[in-house]
């Protein structure tokens, strides 16, 4: 009973603990539009769609419009799952900014992957409210 009752603190203590880290990866909060691509590439590989779409620019689309937006980008990040678990899982993120004036960003992204391939992207960021986020050109 004794050893039961230490496990449920220690489990208790540990989510506690364990809380704030998991806000900080939760949040799209990455200074740099580098880090931001890392950041969701992560989320990703650990299929956590709903996280990583808080990365796309959604901003501009008419309320009437978001629920099948979002639905549409949450499809996409599943998709991207399913590529990466088929190539062996996400080995590395590298990332390589190209240019960057004020809030806008382009981003050369390379993803390797544990098989050994690599895939190469440009990709337009835009920071909103402070945090850098996946924008169309």
């Amino acid at each position: 009973m004794l050893l039961h009752r230490i496990f449920i603190i220690r489990f208790f203590m540990a989510c506690l603990l364990g809380l704030p880290l998991l806000a900080f990866a939760a949040s799209p909060s990455a200074a740099s539009p580098e880090g931001a691509i890392k950041e969701y590439y992560e989320l990703v590989a650990a299929n956590r769609a709903e996280e990583a779409i808080e990365f796309y620019s959604i901003k501009n689309i008419k309320d009437t419009d978001l629920t099948e937006v979002k639905s549409k980008l949450k499809s996409l990040v599943e998709v991207q799952y399913k590529l990466i678990q088929g190539r062996d899982g996400l080995k590395a993120v590298e990332t390589k900014l190209i240019s960057q004036k004020g809030d806008k960003a382009f981003v050369e992204c390379s993803l390797v992957y544990g098989n050994g391939k690599k895939d190469t992207e440009k990709t337009a960021m835009i920071r909103e409210d402070g945090r850098w986020k996946f924008h169309e050109e």
